[in-house]
């Protein structure tokens, strides 16, 4: 075939009317051209879809001449084009890049087809040019649509499948695979702010710091990328070494992206050491895979969270009849020890008014020492069996925690600092409950100081004033606020809204009553304990007790010689040995003694005899109360001063005994002492 050369390249006409296609070629959306190539490149003729395609005039096609194809082509394409004469000439379908005039790519695809002349020399090509960009486009997204399908549905089947723990490392596998990542871990937020692992590659477990859980304090002080991305709520990646976690060496580049629902965090996801670092396409993937499971891991998360209130209720109600057992118990042996006590105290006491030998003297005095301490040992029983209100009376503050941190840090192999600030208020409350309360607090600092290097437990007392709301759980009002701190290894964040549970303990032989009972007494005062820790950091115990604002008495109630005689005294118990006790210690006061077993005798007695005080026991075994006792009594002869005695020590009826028709309470084991004070009060009404 030979190829004339009169007219210009450039003229529209010249191709179509040789071939008689005039107008067709014109109007068709499809480039058609045809290029000479010898003797000397020529563009012979192109049709007008060339300069709507490439955004060039005909002018500058026209100037460009037979370079202009190399001109738009992409370096990247040169040798698809041009094509040689060969066996699937003609038949191919090229698919290459051009640039437009504004320098954006398009995608074509061209069909060339050789020009030979008569001796089979290659002249020319001619060739149709179709633009794919949007095809093509549309053809990966097809793909990326259809890949996206098939990992969620690989996603969705692990969900489907795996009902346990070992869904997580399932999802973990699948983002591994998908994005080539060599390492990685997913973990989720708990109660407490720690995150606990629940996936992870092999090489994170090895490293030296890897634990299972990040807690809190580490994850707001981090700067893992990880951490950076969780506070950031957003995506982050580097593709360079960074650090992870868990110490050991930083991968080489990292991808992390927080799971989120209703833009709160659940987790986090980690991937690394992917070996060509990661490209949008791996992060657009990480973003959609974290928001498609979001809702699943949610539904994962709370249904774990009921599985674990539903454990905890029934570890709650097997603890509640363990502490039933063991209050009905306590309270028992209590009951029965301090009427032992009393009846040891009461003849004790009664020896003592007799003994005039110093000796003597000296070992009473220490006995009743070893008997206040047995007093309060039965105490706590009573507290740990029935929580009963507290005994209070007003305790002048700084000499009674004087005594208490003194003798309740006694042996601790550690340094003890008590500062209590001068002019204490005093406090109202019940000493053994009290006592009680503060050596649990201190014994616990002892132990928390088991792995520090320089053991240091500081005590702090001081008057305070608080305003509404300043501390939700107390009233406006003066309080103390007596404050231990430790420096040993703190509580976590997790644990610290546990530790006033009953039974709870991170000790290995711990029982988990100490700070229970602790709390417990507080908010029977009227007062509240507080706790400031942090992991490694130590533990502040801040325990605030409203101030009494009573006065002390000026003048001191006193037995006056002579005062006592005469006085008719009921003592109504169903222990015979304490009537007999007491009617033998009472004699020797010049009291008349009256005793009685049971409640009918007792009524027998006031109806025949002039009672001035009755001291009544609150529980008689198979009769009525002492409290209905009490009021019948005081039907019969209003005159009667009534006492409420119990070895009970927490009974309610001793808290607040007014309201239950009682004068005065004489808690047992009570020394004489005590009941010089109590015939004092009949003494003070009676004048």
């Amino acid at each position: 075939m030979s190829v004339k050369k009169k007219r210009n390249s450039s003229e529209p006409g010249f191709f179509s009317k040789r071939y008689g296609y005039a107008g067709l070629f014109e109007k068709i959306p499809y480039v058609i051209y045809y290029l000479q190539l010898r003797p000397s490149k020529k563009l012979l003729y192109v049709n007008p879809a060339l300069f709507e395609m490439t955004g060039y005039t005909r002018e500058e096609a026209c100037l460009a001449g037979g370079e202009f194809f190399e001109k738009i082509r992409h370096p990247g394409d040169a040798a698809k084009y041009p094509v040689l004469p060969g066996p699937a000439a003609g038949k191919e379908n090229l698919k290459m890049r051009w640039f437009r005039k504004d320098g954006t790519v398009i995608w074509v695809e061209t069909i060339v087809v050789p020009v030979s002349d008569g001796t089979g020399k290659l002249v020319a090509v001619q060739g149709v040019v179709r633009d794919i960009t949007a095809e093509n486009a549309y053809r990966e997204e097809i793909d990326r649509y259809t890949k996206e399908l098939i990992i969620f549905s690989n996603v969705d089947y692990v969900f489907l499948k795996f009902k346990d723990e070992s869904v997580y490392q399932k999802i973990l596998e699948i983002l591994l695979d998908i994005t080539r990542s060599r390492s990685g871990f997913m973990g989720f937020l708990d109660a407490g702010g720690d995150i606990k692992i629940r996936a992870a590659t092999n090489d994170m477990r090895r490293l030296p710091g890897f634990s299972g859980r990040i807690r809190s304090g580490e994850c707001g002080k981090s700067k893992a990328i990880w951490a950076r991305s969780l506070a950031a709520g957003k995506l982050l990646f580097s593709n360079k070494k960074t650090f992870v976690a868990f110490g050991g060496r930083g991968p080489a580049n990292a991808v992390s992206v927080p799971i989120m629902h209703e833009e709160k965090a659940l987790g986090i996801l980690l991937l690394a050491d992917k070996k060509d670092g990661y490209s949008p396409r791996d992060m657009g993937i990480m973003e959609k895979i974290s928001r498609h499971i979001s809702d699943r891991i949610y539904g994962i998360l709370e249904t774990e969270k009921l599985k674990e209130i539903e454990k905890k209720m029934a570890e709650n109600a097997m603890n509640a009849q363990k502490m039933e057992s063991l209050g009905a118990l306590a309270g028992g042996i209590a009951h029965d020890f301090n009427n032992l006590l009393l009846g040891i105290m009461a003849n004790l006491s009664f020896v003592k008014e007799k003994a005039r030998d110093k000796e003597l003297l000296k070992s009473i005095d220490d006995a009743e020492i070893y008997l206040d301490g047995a007093a309060r040992l039965a105490r706590q029983f009573i507290v740990f069996s029935k929580g009963g209100a507290p005994v209070k009376e007003r305790v002048e503050s700084a000499p009674f925690l004087n005594s208490v941190f003194s003798l309740g840090t006694r042996g601790f192999k550690c340094r003890v600092d008590v500062r209590l600030e001068p002019g204490l208020r005093a406090m109202k409350i019940d000493r053994g409950q009290m006592t009680q309360m503060f050596t649990n607090i201190t014994i616990n600092a002892m132990q928390a100081l088991k792995k520090s290097r320089s053991p240091l437990i500081k005590i702090n007392a001081g008057n305070i004033s608080l305003a509404k709301g300043e501390i939700p759980d107390l009233p406006p009002g003066r309080y103390l606020k007596i404050s231990v701190a430790d420096n040993g290894e703190g509580i976590s964040a997790g644990n610290i809204k546990k530790i006033f549970q009953p039974f709870f303990t991170t000790r290995e032989k711990g029982h988990g009553l100490g700070l229970y009972m602790a709390y417990f007494i507080a908010k029977k005062h009227g007062g509240i304990i507080e706790v400031k820790s942090e992991r490694g950091e130590g533990s502040v115990f801040e325990v605030y007790l409203p101030s009494c604002e009573e006065k002390e008495d000026a003048q001191e109630k006193k037995v006056l010689a002579g005062e006592t005689a005469g006085l008719n005294v009921l003592i109504l118990d169903d222990e015979e040995i304490i009537l007999n006790s007491m009617k033998r210690i009472l004699g020797s006061m010049k009291f008349r003694v009256f005793t009685a077993l049971t409640s009918a005798e007792a009524f027998k007695i006031v109806g025949k005899e002039r009672i001035d005080i009755a001291l009544l026991d609150l529980t008689l075994k198979g009769d009525i109360t002492g409290g209905e006792v009490s009021r019948r009594i005081k039907k019969m002869d209003a005159r009667v001063y009534t006492v409420a005695s119990s070895g009970y020590s927490d009974d309610e009826v001793l808290s607040d005994y007014r309201r239950y028709g009682f004068d005065d309470i004489l808690p047992k084991p009570y020394k004489m002492d005590s009941l010089k004070k109590i015939v004092a009060g009949y003494l003070a009404k009676k004048r």
